[in-house]
């Protein structure tokens, strides 16, 4: 989690989109969130709706389902990583396009994985986070 007030500079020496609330990198593992995805920050709210075309009460679900798209499937492309986040959203099976022509499919449901030559099976289960 990254401090609004820092977000921009942060953004802005990486190269990155200023008005993106969050960004990972692949090869540390390691996804950073904008704070005004979970704290009132008016502004920045403002920004982001206006930017994104997204209700803000959906937005933290929208950033968090993208960047897993690019986690799970080791993907940069943000297009692919886009398509991974919507089927995530729907609950289906994300194909991913594996660097050496395998493909490989998070699902939702089951916590053992199933590999069959090239193609893999990784499930993910969620987990609610307690109250």
């Amino acid at each position: 989690m990254v401090r609004s007030e820092d977000w921009k500079q942060l953004a802005s020496r990486l190269h990155l989109d200023l008005a993106s609330p969050a960004f990972s990198h692949l090869g540390n593992r390691q996804t950073f969130f904008d704070e005004a995805l979970l704290v009132l920050k008016p502004e920045r709210e403002t920004e982001l709706i206006t930017k994104w075309k997204i209700p803000f009460d959906q937005f933290l679900d929208f950033a968090v389902r993208h960047e897993l798209g690019h986690a799970f499937c080791q993907e940069a492309d943000e297009a692919k990583a886009e398509r991974y986040g919507e089927r995530l959203r729907k609950g289906g099976p994300i194909p991913c396009e594996a660097k050496k022509n395998a493909t490989f499919w998070w699902k939702f449901g089951s916590h053992q994985p199933e590999k069959t030559g090239a193609d893999a099976t990784i499930f993910f289960a969620p987990v609610k986070a307690p109250h």
